[in-house]
Formats: structure tokens, sequence, C-alpha cells
């Protein structure tokens, strides 16, 4: 007396979304980042140096005393793309954060209603099955 109880798997469905998430995730990061980098940042990096040069060529004596910029610091390729892993990173964890919190909100779920101490039996279990089977796909 088998039940043939069909029993979803999760696993492969959700690596794949995961993996399809965190592609797009990293495609859409290096898109923002990139656009920023090259809209705001290498502007005023170059704007900045070029206003050093011209300085420097006006009185090439003159001690320069201006403290770094932080357009200056940002303008190279490392740190762009340590940004871009930064954002990245905040993605996938963003993810991760939202499988916490229906996870969490499964675990508050009453599956079966039952009393403290109460003990089912095998001849029991197919009643208390039906509930669970009626649920969402998620939820089993």
């Amino acid at each position: 007396m088998s039940a043939n109880l069909e029993v979803a798997s999760p696993g492969r469905t959700d690596t794949r979304r995961q993996t399809v998430y965190g592609l797009v995730a990293l495609v859409l990061s290096v898109m923002f980042v990139h656009s920023v980098y090259t809209l705001v940042i290498r502007p005023h990096a170059e704007e900045i140096l070029a206003a050093r040069a011209a300085t420097a060529t006006t009185a090439p004596g003159a001690r320069q005393t201006s403290l770094r910029s932080m357009w200056i610091i940002l303008k190279d390729g490392e740190q762009e793309t340590c940004i871009i892993l930064a954002v990245w990173s905040l993605c996938l964890l963003g993810m991760r954060a939202a499988d916490v919190i229906k996870n969490r909100r499964l675990l508050a779920l009453r599956f079966v209603d039952l009393q403290k101490d109460f003990v089912i039996l095998p001849e029991d279990t197919r009643a208390y099955t039906r509930h669970t089977a009626s649920m969402a796909p998620d939820e089993q």
C-alpha cells in the first residue's frame, strides 16, 4: 500500500532561477556602473587633471598643495571592476534575503493542525497529506 505522491523538486528550478538571476544581475550591474563611469566619473577626473596640468605649466616652480580628488581615485579600471562586483554581490544578497523571508514565512505556517505530542500512525497519513497536496507548489 504505497502512496504514489509526486514530490516537486524545487532544486533544479531554483538553481536555474538563481543562475539566470545572477547572470542578468551581473550584466545589468556592468552596464549601470560602466555608464556611470563613462558619463560622470571619467569626465570629472579628466577635467581635474587638465586643470592641474594647466596650473603646472603656468607656474612651473609652484608647489601643488591640493588634495586628491575622489574622481581621480575612482577613474581607473580596477576601481570600476570592484564597484561592479560590489553591486553584483548586493544584488545576489538581495535575492538571498528574499528567499530567507519567503522561507521564514513558510516556517510560520501550520501545515497540519495537531496538538503537541500527538502521534500520527501510518494509516492516518493519507488524510493529512491531502491538505498539503492542495497547497500551492511553492509551499509544498
